[in-house]
């Protein structure tokens, strides 16, 4: 786990744009807002929480999510860029292998989120 990384994707973040090939997720609305090691992702009326797992160390950065009540086998296994208040994740759902770059998610049968980090309410 990479703390400094884990650190830096704490808050909450709002799906900006999304890109697939093949059979990706048709969620509407996603959020993920990141706890502690929890990654809490909800689109329309649903939610799931997951542990979250980084490997900074690796080119490019892995991520995998646990679902938290299920046997700890990753649901997501991906990759991430984080770009200050931008994150790219490029996963395939419930699949053992993620992408091994970004270029070949595009043509693959995995999904390309973007999302930004929502700021702050001002203070009143």
């Amino acid at each position: 786990m990479d703390i400094q990384d884990l650190s830096r994707l704490q808050g909450k973040w709002r799906e900006d744009r999304r890109s697939r090939t093949g059979n990706g997720n048709n969620r509407d609305d996603l959020t993920l807002e990141i706890l502690g090691g929890v990654a809490h992702l909800t689109w329309d009326s649903s939610f799931v929480d997951s542990f979250v797992d980084l490997d900074a160390d690796r080119t490019p950065k892995e991520i995998d999510l646990f679902g938290r009540n299920s046997d700890y086998s990753p649901s997501i296994v991906g990759i991430y860029q984080l770009d200050g208040d931008e994150l790219r994740i490029s996963c395939r759902h419930d699949q053992p292998k993620g992408p091994t770059d970004f270029s070949a998610a595009a043509t693959a049968d995995f999904v390309v989120y973007r999302f930004i980090r929502e700021k702050p309410a001002a203070p009143k």
